[in-house]
């Protein structure tokens, strides 16, 4: 399958079925299966309706379950994954209920550059969502971040101002 599936092939995977299979290669032993499924994954859930089929087939589970694996590869496709999925509000709180929140938010100490952006970026499309607001905050997601605003790299350093901003706004603007 290729990795840069234009949108009318990511409809017809979908339509053909090939989400579901694609979601039980990630429950495989062999990395590079789910290494391949995790990209797979990612690159087909930027389409809307793909993101929402993808959620009864499991694959919210299997992707934060792929947050585990050493492999710093699949932890890349995962939180891009996660990332993409986080699009829909569902998704957004089952990530949450399902405990995905803490497999994200220790990726943020990756020593792979591209995890750490990646995991940062999944912290901000989730931090919008309330349910997941409360929960990060009960997480001390800012003990976590805060210390990234040191990071050399400027978009880490933007990221992290993002999520407190998101996670805090509403206080502010609430007075």
């Amino acid at each position: 399958m290729c990795a840069r599936c234009v949108d009318e092939n990511k409809i017809e995977i979908r339509l053909q079925g090939g989400l579901q299979p694609i979601v039980e290669c990630l429950a495989s032993k062999d990395i590079k299966t789910k290494r391949d499924s995790l990209r797979t994954i990612c690159n087909l859930s930027i389409n809307g309706e793909n993101k929402i089929q993808l959620r009864p087939l499991g694959a919210l589970r299997h992707v934060i379950e792929c947050l585990s694996i050493e492999d710093p590869e699949c932890k890349r496709y995962a939180v891009a994954s996660l990332i993409n999925l986080s699009g829909d509000e569902e998704n957004e709180s089952d990530i949450r209920t399902m405990g995905g929140l803490a497999p994200v938010l220790d990726c943020v100490q990756s020593s792979d550059i591209e995890t750490k952006k990646f995991s940062l970026r999944a912290l901000c499309s989730l931090s919008a969502h309330d349910g997941n607001k409360e929960a990060l905050g009960a997480m001390a997601v800012t003990d976590k971040i805060l210390p990234c605003l040191k990071d050399a790299d400027v978009e880490v350093r933007l990221r992290v101002l993002l999520i407190v901003w998101l996670l805090f706004w509403h206080r502010w603007a609430d007075g």
